[in-house]
């Protein structure tokens, strides 16, 4: 027991914030948390080189995630247009510097959160998201692409400036 609380004790934060990126819920990234550390008491045998013990943990997380994101999701349609911009985010991500982030995440659904995330943080392929969220490829660009055009437009608000606002319009 002292091994795991040890463990516990070591990767907690970083579990933590990975779900919390990810869902930008609280109560959510603490479910995740405590998922996340039942499947590696139950599941610590399978490591096979300990070296990767932060790697696995990762992993574990981003399936719990990606579950709960399954479990809750309100909107199943797909989309099914194939135009999408290129590597969006590199160009846009100079736009968004000074600007309070975690609320223009907060404005985004749990889906499109995992993509943007998974994508330009984690820098996971398109396809490998799309497997991870049993969408097409097509659709993982898709709601990349929207979720982009969306930050870029509530951007340039003054309420997600990260500056004080006396009002909101």
């Amino acid at each position: 027991m002292s091994a795991y609380a040890q463990i516990y004790n070591t990767y907690k934060q970083a579990v933590y914030s990975l779900a919390y990126r990810m869902l930008q819920n609280p109560d959510a990234a603490s479910d995740i948390l405590q998922q996340v550390f039942l499947k590696v008491m139950t599941r610590l045998s399978d490591v096979n080189d300990y070296s990767k013990f932060g790697s696995w943990l990762k992993r574990i997380t981003y399936n719990c995630v990606i579950d709960y994101i399954r479990a809750n999701e309100r909107d199943a349609t797909g989309f099914d247009d194939d135009h999408f911009a290129g590597d969006a985010f590199k160009s846009k991500s100079d736009s968004l510097a000074g600007y309070d982030l975690d609320s223009l995440l907060m404005t985004l659904c749990e889906r499109e959160r995992a993509v943007l995330v998974l994508f330009s943080i984690e820098e996971y392929t398109h396809q490998e998201i799309a497997s991870q969220l049993g969408i097409s490829e097509s659709n993982s660009k898709q709601i990349y692409s929207r979720s982009l055009q969306k930050l870029s437009k509530l951007a340039q608000l003054e309420r997600y400036s990260g500056n004080k606002v006396s009002s909101y319009e």
